[in-house]
This record gives C-alpha cells, sequence and structure tokens, in this order.
C-alpha cells in the first residue's frame, strides 16, 4: 500500500505521526483484574514507558504490590530497577515471593530524590546498551517512596540549617524531574512505577487526605492507583492470617477509571505471603457481569455453583488461570469501550502536598 502524503511528511520530518494506545505493548502485571482496570483488558496490564503512581497509606499493600509487579517482569523476560528511599525494602521477603535478586534485578539505595531518578536512568540504559534482555522486554523501575525521598537540596544542608523552605523543595524539583525522566523513560522503554503515602491534614470544610510531592506528581502520572487494605483475623485466636488488598484506579489515560478490584493476601507460615489471584479474578469476572449470578450462586460451565466451588474447581486445574483467563478475553465485549474511555482527568479526593 503506497504512503499518504502525511506519511511521506512524517518519515521526511523524523516525526512518528499519531501513536494509537493499541500500539503500546503491554506487561502482564500476574493478576488479571489489575491487568483490566489499567489496559482494559484481561491479557494485558502495564503500558512499557509510562509513568504510574500507586498511593495509600502505611503498610497498605504498595510496595508487596510493586514487588509482585516486579516479579511478572522478569517472568516476561524483562528486568526489574528497585530505588529504595524508604530503606525497608526486604529482598529476602521479596525472594520468598518470587523475585529473582540474582538475575535481571537492580537494587539502590540513593541519598536524593535527583540521584534515585538518575540511578533509573544509568541502570536502564546499560541494560539497553549491553543488551541484557530483548530489545522488546519490559524494564520495570520502581521507586519506593516519593513521601520518603529528600531533594539534592536538603540532602547538602546540616540538620540545623534546614527551614520551611525545604519542606516544599521536593514539590519544586519533582516539576522538573518529571519533565526529563519520562522523555528517557519512553526513549529507553522503562515502564516507571512511583510509590506514594498520603496525609491528613485538617482544613475549614474537615479532614482531608493529601500525597507529597506537588501537582506535578497528579499531572505527569499515566495512570494512578489508590491501595487499602484490611486485615483477616482467625475467628477463634483473632491471629492476622491474611488481608484484602483494593485497588482502585484513579486516573488513567489507557482504560475507564474509577474502576477497581480486591485481592486476598494470605501469611504463610515460612514468613512468605500469596496472592489469591484466582479468587481476585473469579470474583472480578462476576462484579462485571462476565460470569453470570444467580442468587447466592453462579452459573460456570453450565451448572449452578457457589463461588466457592468454582474457585476452587480452577485452582485443581494446573492451567485453571490461564484457561481462566483466555475465557475472559475471549469474551470480553467490553474491551474496546474501556480501553477507549481513558481519561486525563484525576478522581481522587487527594490532594498535592507543596504543590509546585
Amino acid at each position: 500500500m503506497a504512503k499518504s502524503p502525511w506519511d511521506a511528511m512524517n518519515d521526511a520530518l523524523g516525526f512518528t505521526g499519531a501513536q494509537s494506545i493499541d500500539t503500546l505493548h503491554y506487561m502482564d502485571t500476574g493478576l488479571p483484574p489489575f491487568n483490566k482496570i489499567m489496559s482494559g483488558h484481561y491479557d494485558k496490564g502495564l503500558p512499557n514507558g509510562k509513568m504510574i503512581e500507586i498511593y495509600g497509606e502505611s503498610s497498605s499493600g504498595k510496595t508487596l504490590m510493586a514487588t509482585n509487579m516486579m516479579i511478572s517482569a522478569q517472568q516476561c523476560g524483562g528486568a526489574a530497577i528497585f530505588i529504595d528511599f524508604e530503606r525497608s525494602f526486604d529482598v529476602g521477603f521479596a525472594a520468598k515471593l518470587g523475585l529473582n535478586p540474582s538475575q535481571a534485578f537492580s537494587y539502590h539505595k540513593p541519598r536524593s530524590w535527583e540521584e534515585g531518578n538518575n540511578a533509573i536512568i544509568k541502570a536502564a540504559r546499560w541494560i539497553r546498551d549491553k543488551k541484557l534482555i530483548p530489545d522488546d522486554a519490559p524494564i520495570l523501575a520502581v521507586l519506593d517512596s516519593i513521601a520518603a525521598a529528600p531533594a539534592a537540596s536538603t540532602v547538602a544542608k546540616d540538620i540545623d540549617d534546614l527551614n520551611m523552605n525545604d519542606t516544599t523543595a521536593l514539590a519544586r524539583v519533582t516539576s522538573t524531574t518529571f519533565k526529563s525522566i519520562k522523555q528517557h523513560a519512553d526513549d529507553l522503554n522503562v515502564t516507571l512505577v512511583y510509590l506514594n503515602q498520603v496525609r491528613d491534614s485538617m482544613d475549614m470544610y474537615g479532614p482531608k487526605t493529601k500525597t507529597p510531592g506537588g501537582r506535578a506528581v497528579v499531572f505527569f502520572a499515566d495512570a494512578r492507583f489508590e491501595v487499602k487494605r484490611k486485615i483477616e483475623r482467625d475467628p477463634k485466636t483473632k491471629e492476622a492470617v491474611g488481608q484484602v488488598i483494593t485497588v482502585k484506579n484513579i486516573k488513567n489515560k489507557f482504560a475507564r477509571p474509577e474502576q477497581s478490584f480486591e485481592v486476598p493476601v494470605t501469611f504463610l507460615d515460612n514468613g512468605g505471603v500469596e496472592f489469591d489471584v484466582v479468587a481476585a479474578t473469579v470474583e472480578f469476572a462476576v462484579s462485571k457481569g462476565m460470569i453470570e449470578q444467580a442468587g447466592s450462586r453462579v452459573i460456570w460451565g453450565g451448572k449452578s455453583l457457589y463461588k466457592s466451588q468454582v474457585i476452587e474447581a480452577v485452582k485443581k486445574d494446573p492451567d485453571g488461570l490461564r484457561k481462566l483467563t483466555e475465557w475472559l478475553v475471549a469474551n470480553d465485549k467490553s474491551a474496546a469501550d474501556d480501553a477507549a474511555a481513558g481519561s486525563d482527568k484525576d478522581y481522587s479526593d487527594a490532594e498535592c502536598e507543596s504543590a509546585a
């Protein structure tokens, strides 16, 4: 097919023309419901080369979700980079979840926000230049967290010299940093996942929630997700046996916003945790009408069963999750509409702290 005059112009000027969402490459998150609310598709997930923010209260499951994404990146033949501002990442715990810390993984403890973001670009460029992974394989960079990252101007001072201006230093520097790092991320095909916390504050209308880092975080993030958790306890011993993590889509340029899902997490005796991906996927499919609900039961394979029976049946089959995901993909009639409904709008009640 002959090129149009517009295609010829783009080629001559070195332009790429319009980029469709369909031309993006996605990394499977390992959680079909997360894939769906992220991209509009059950078999796609994190868009490569884009910027994601995940925020929530302390110990709400942000790092746990990010670790699961890093594991998925490695399983896709890609690499993971972890920038630890909080100095709290437990590599041994992550290894119990399935992360390979000795292969396709880079860990860094920077002293400032600028150093941390530079470390991501340097590591990603080294990975690409040395061809440590295939050219089309994903690089996932997690920064934990914006709230704990000090600006270089603050680190350079003695504690006694810090003043009120230093409380807004991070918000000011993020505005400049994101303009640059998003360009590098696109060039190097790096997906940026920034973890963030929430802060409570009061005004004349009552309590409000804020996220550190300034308005630049909200503006530059291609998607934002709010994470909450509920502890599950043994009814007899009252001992914590797990938790349920709720992930809500607050802003999304790639799919319909204002969607959420829950994933149960079980605490294991060896100190690790286990995501109940099958239960999360079945529950989400029922909530979306993909699996028909009839009273307290659902219709599965032409039979009326309890959801717990369906979950058990899928788990018994070694290929059960793969088959379930393929069935959802084949029967999902909302994928095109969900992917077309992406929005730049942020629907969060959370405001940015120290807006720059």
